[in-house]
C-alpha cells in the first residue's frame, strides 16, 4: 500500500486495486480512521512501493492527484528508420543555395570539396 498524508494531516490517501482511496483521520491519542471512500479510479504508472520519489501525490488542498497514467492508444507504437541519410544530406546541402552560402555549416565530406 502506498499512503500519502494530506497537507493538513486530517486525511490519508492510498492506492487500492486501481483506485485512489481517502480516509478521514481524527487527531488525538487514538488512531480513528473513517470508512475508506474512493476518490478516483486511475492506473498510475511506476507506482508500487515506499520511496523518497513517489509515483503520485495529492495536491495540498486535496482536490487533485498528480501522477503518470498509462496512455491508452489504439495506434501501435512506431519508429521511423531513415536509411542512407548521408546521401540525402549531401544532396540537400549541395542543392540548397541558402545552406551552401553558410560556411559555418560545412561538414567534412558533405557538399563542396574542401580546399
Amino acid at each position: 500500500m502506498e499512503a500519502r498524508w494530506s497537507a493538513d494531516g486530517h486525511k490519508i490517501y492510498y492506492r487500492h486495486q486501481g483506485s485512489i482511496m481517502e480516509v478521514d483521520v481524527k487527531p488525538g491519542a487514538d488512531f480513528v480512521p473513517s470508512t475508506p471512500k474512493p476518490v478516483m479510479d486511475v492506473s498510475i504508472v511506476g507506482a508500487g512501493g515506499f520511496d523518497r520519489s513517489p509515483a503520485w501525490t495529492v495536491s495540498p488542498d486535496g482536490s487533485r492527484v498528480l501522477g503518470m497514467v498509462e496512455q491508452k492508444s489504439e495506434a501501435p507504437d512506431t519508429i521511423n528508420v531513415v536509411l542512407n541519410w548521408q546521401s540525402a544530406m549531401k544532396k540537400l546541402y549541395s542543392t540548397n543555395t541558402s545552406l551552401s552560402r553558410l560556411g559555418r555549416l560545412r561538414v567534412p565530406g558533405f557538399g563542396r570539396p574542401q580546399s
